[in-house]
């Protein structure tokens, strides 16, 4: 994952401030890339959730009832 070289945007940063962030970013990097991350594995509807999908409104912001009332 390379998203390219960091850049100072502002300010005049020592080197010892730089090799602080660099290290902080590093270990988030690398504390990111060994976690177990479970909300990104997706998770299957419940069947409550699959039998309630039909009630939810697809109207307009300006609709209150979503669209499930005719006018």
């Amino acid at each position: 994952m390379d998203h390219g070289a960091p850049r100072i945007l502002r300010g005049n940063p020592t080197a010892e401030e730089i090799a602080a962030v660099s290290a902080v970013l590093a270990a988030l990097v690398e504390a990111g890339l060994t976690a177990d991350r479970p909300r990104d594995v997706p998770r299957p509807a419940s069947a409550w959730t699959r039998s309630q999908r039909f009630l939810q409104g697809g109207g307009s912001a300006s609709d209150p009832f979503g669209g499930r009332f005719g006018h």
